[in-house]
């Protein structure tokens, strides 16, 4: 809802539903970005970990590679749980830009006609190979509404 305020500048209600019908309407690319996001998040979460960890190892035993079995456990577990934690919250930030171009492109997508107005060409691409079909918009539509 705050993205499509930001993106409409309608109250935050009006924003809500309209968010939901978006999402609703596209549920088929909203499974496909939140799968594939979802993989580069934890994966970049633990990069980032392991990478903190691994150099600050590194450091605390003078530089030798051959000396990381000797690095202080405890310390090296710290500073990996501290490196997930603030390597969570930047990934959290891209979650969030990866949310809103989602969202500005459906927009694009639903309101540029074939033009797609500023949608990239590979984006455009990628969007017309998950498109939901017909049975599945249904079903869809069923459960929505459905009491």
């Amino acid at each position: 809802a705050y993205i499509q305020t930001a993106i409409e500048g309608t109250s935050f209600c009006r924003s809500a539903m309209a968010a939901f019908s978006l999402l609703l309407r596209n549920f088929l690319r909203v499974g496909a970005l939140t799968v594939v996001s979802s993989i580069f998040f934890q994966f970049g979460k633990l990069f980032i970990a392991v990478v903190t960890g691994f150099l600050c190892a590194l450091m605390l035993v003078g530089g030798s590679i051959g000396g990381l079995n000797q690095a202080p456990i405890f310390s090296i577990t710290v500073i990996v749980v501290l490196a997930f934690a603030i390597g969570s919250a930047f990934m959290d930030v891209w979650d969030i830009i990866i949310e809103t171009l989602f969202q500005c492109m459906c927009i694009d997508y639903e309101k540029g006609g074939n033009g797609h107005r500023h949608t990239p060409e590979s984006l455009r691409q990628f969007a017309d190979s998950h498109k939901p079909g017909q049975a599945e918009v249904e079903a869809m539509a069923a459960c929505v509404k459905a009491p």
